[in-house]
């Protein structure tokens, strides 16, 4: 896809109206420069972007279809869903590539679904969800890894024993401890 580029001259900078501007078209390049592809399981590229301190998310095209309104958007989208927070609410939520919340703000840390599931905190241990917000591996695990993905229906989880850590796999055919 050919994109038009424009130059700008050094008076363009002067006025701080501009210079957002300027501000945020630089983050738009950056974020195309990245090519911050989002999932792989048929939803549409769309790429993170940062204007007046709150995250939103374009398409290729370069039109906004999840506006800047949140303080936190830490993940890409995978498997239609991203993780998102703002100043109204202290936990994490899920929404949709429309922007539309998904899966409501109620976790203390959330990751990436793969193969239909992701690792979420609440209190002190961490659970897996499905992608309707069900929990269906209980919060029983001491450690999961931002990098926890299911991979032929199991995941690397670890409990902490008197001398450190266990680790081991859940399987998201079932529901128990496996560690």
């Amino acid at each position: 896809m050919a994109s038009e580029h424009k130059i700008y001259s050094a008076d363009f900078c002067l006025s701080f109206h501009m210079q957002q501007h300027f501000v945020f078209i630089i983050t738009l390049c950056i974020a195309f420069l990245s090519l911050s592809k989002v999932g792989n399981t048929g939803d549409s590229e769309l790429l993170r972007i940062k204007n007046n301190e709150c995250y939103g998310y374009i398409n290729t095209t370069e039109k906004i279809v999840v506006e800047p309104s949140y303080d936190s958007a830490p993940g890409l989208f995978s498997e239609g869903l991203a993780t998102v927070s703002n100043k109204e609410h202290t936990k994490i939520g899920y929404i949709n590539t429309k922007g539309d919340i998904s899966i409501p703000y109620q976790f203390i840390e959330a990751y990436k679904f793969s193969e239909g599931f992701a690792g979420v905190r609440i209190g002190n241990k961490y659970g897996f969800i499905d992608k309707q917000g069900k929990m269906v591996i209980s919060p029983q695990y001491d450690i999961i890894t931002a990098g926890t993905k299911f991979s032929d229906e199991r995941a690397c989880v670890g409990i902490s024993v008197e001398d450190g850590e266990l680790y081991g796999y859940s399987s998201s055919a079932s529901s128990s401890r496996s560690v």
